[in-house]
C-alpha cells in the first residue's frame, strides 16, 4: 500500500517526535507475560518451503490456550517481511495474545526496483494468507492457541489482505473452513476498494505508477480489481471488523466506511487516528508504553461482538 505524496505540515511531526523522545517503559497492563517465539514455521506442505510461505509465532508463556492474531505485514504486496513486525507482535504477546506474523508470496515491483521484475498476481497473496490461517487452526492445540478465538489483521497491504480474507469466504472454504472461523479482523492503514485505489494513483502519480503498483499486483482482466476489493464482498460474511486509518489512508478507508454505512452493516466499525501518518503508526504500535491504536485493538480482541448485538 502506498499513498500519493502530499505537503508535510507541523502536526505530522508529533508521532515521530514521541518515538524519538522515547516511550514510557511501563505498560498500562499490571502484569506482562514472558514471550516464547517459534520462528520460520512452514505453513504449506513440501520440502524446501520458501521463506515467503513461513510464519513466526509469538506466544505468551503459560498453558493457554491463548487467543491468536494472524498478522500480515505491509509492503505494497511486493516487499516487506514478517520479521519487521516483531516489536508489535511482542507487545501483544506480553499482554496475553499470541501473534503469528506471516509472510506471503510477492508481486513484481518495477516501480520500486527494476530488478524486482518477477512475482505473483492476485489471488496468490490472499491464498497464502488462507493457508497460513488454516495451518494455525489445524495446529492450535499443540501450539497452545485457542481455535475459537482466532483473529486476522495487518498493516497497509496486509490490512487489505486481512479484510479480504474476512469478507470473501472462498479462500478459507478451500481449506474446509467457514469465514466465521475468523473471530474478528483488524485492518490498519489499508485500501479496500481497489478500483478507487487505482484511480487515485492514476490521477496523482501517473499511468506508469498506477500500472506497475496496482495492475501488476491485481491483474488486468475484466472485474479483477473489483474481485480483489473487500468492499465488493462486504455482505458475504458476518465477521466483525475494526478498521483503523491514519491521515494518509483516511481517504481510502472512508470509501469503505461510506459503503458499509450505506449497506447498513454494523459489524464493521472504524477508527480514524488523523494525528498519525502511515510511516509512523506502526512504530507507535510497537512501542512498550500505551498506544491508542494498539489499545483499541486489544479492546476489540477481548470483545469483538458487533454493535448491533450489544
Amino acid at each position: 500500500m502506498s499513498t500519493p505524496l502530499r505537503l508535510p505540515y507541523l502536526a505530522a511531526l508529533l508521532p515521530l517526535l514521541l518515538v524519538l523522545l522515547g516511550a514510557p517503559t511501563a505498560s498500562a497492563e499490571t502484569t506482562l507475560h514472558d514471550v516464547e517465539v517459534a520462528r520460520d514455521l512452514p505453513y504449506v506442505e513440501g520440502e524446501d518451503v520458501p521463506d515467503r510461505q513461513r510464519l513466526d509465532l509469538y506466544v505468551p508463556a503459560g498453558e493457554g490456550p491463548w487467543p491468536v492474531l494472524m498478522w500480515i505485514h505491509g509492503g505494497a504486496w511486493a516487499v516487506g517481511h514478517r520479521k519487521s513486525e516483531e516489536g508489535f507482535a511482542r507487545r501483544l504477546a506480553e499482554r496475553g495474545f499470541a501473534v503469528a506474523s506471516i509472510d506471503h508470496r510477492m508481486s513484481k515491483a518495477l516501480w520500486i526496483d527494476p530488478k524486482l521484475s518477477e512475482g505473483v498476481e492476485h489471488p496468490a497473496h490472499v491464498e497464502d494468507c488462507a493457508a497460513a490461517f488454516a495451518w494455525l487452526h489445524a495446529h492450535a492445540a499443540e501450539r497452545r492457541l485457542d481455535a475459537k478465538r482466532m483473529f486476522v489483521g495487518g498493516f497497509s497491504s496486509g490490512a487489505h489482505l486481512s479484510a479480504l480474507l474476512a469478507t470473501d469466504p472462498r479462500y478459507l472454504k478451500h481449506h474446509g473452513l467457514e469465514s466465521t472461523t475468523i473471530r474478528g479482523a483488524l485492518p490498519v492503514g489499508g485500501g479496500y476498494d481497489i478500483p478507487a485505489y487505482y484511480q487515485t494513483h492514476l490521477e496523482a502519480s501517473g499511468e506508469t505508477m498506477a500500472e506497475q503498483h496496482v495492475l501488476d499486483v491485481f491483474g488486468r482482466g475484466e472485474g479483477a480489481l473489483e474481485d480483489a476489493s473487500p468492499v465488493t464482498h462486504k455482505k458475504k460474511t458476518d465477521v466483525p471488523m475494526l478498521v483503523i486509518s491514519e491521515r494518509d489512508t483516511y481517504d481510502y478507508t472512508k470509501v469503505f466506511e461510506d459503503a458499509v454505512r450505506e449497506a447498513g452493516i454494523t459489524r464493521i466499525r472504524f477508527l480514524h487516528l488523523l494525528d498519525r501518518r502511515h510511516r509512523t503508526i506502526g512504530r507507535l504500535m510497537a512501542r512498550q508504553g500505551p498506544d491508542q491504536a494498539r489499545d483499541a485493538m486489544i479492546t476489540f480482541l477481548r470483545d469483538p461482538k458487533p454493535a448491533d448485538s450489544e
